[in-house]
């Protein structure tokens, strides 16, 4: 999923998700492209850096990221609704 493709129903739905699991601050488990597992909460939606100005297309942000060792992660919001859809990244109820 990325600004220039036409978005399809799947990936409206699963951008959707993930929009609404970030403004709970939901938990998350995220499967890196190296093997690791980022685990840890959803913050905000952020430019490149954390502080930056969101930009106007949502697929475009990047979400903080709060690892549950404490380090701020910044990534990409259409490579966490790829990887969701991929079944790499795992939304936590609690």
């Amino acid at each position: 999923m990325n600004a220039i493709e036409p978005l399809k129903a799947r990936d409206v739905l699963a951008l959707a998700e993930v929009l609404k699991h970030m403004q709970a601050t939901g938990k998350i488990r995220l499967l890196t492209d190296n093997g690791d597992i980022l685990e840890g909460r959803l913050r905000h939606l952020t430019g490149a850096e954390i502080g930056d100005r969101v930009p106007v297309d949502v697929r475009e942000a990047n979400v903080r990221l709060t690892t549950t060792g404490g380090m701020e992660v910044v990534v990409p919001i259409a490579e966490l609704v790829s990887k969701h859809l991929q079944g790499a990244c795992a939304l936590d109820a609690s």
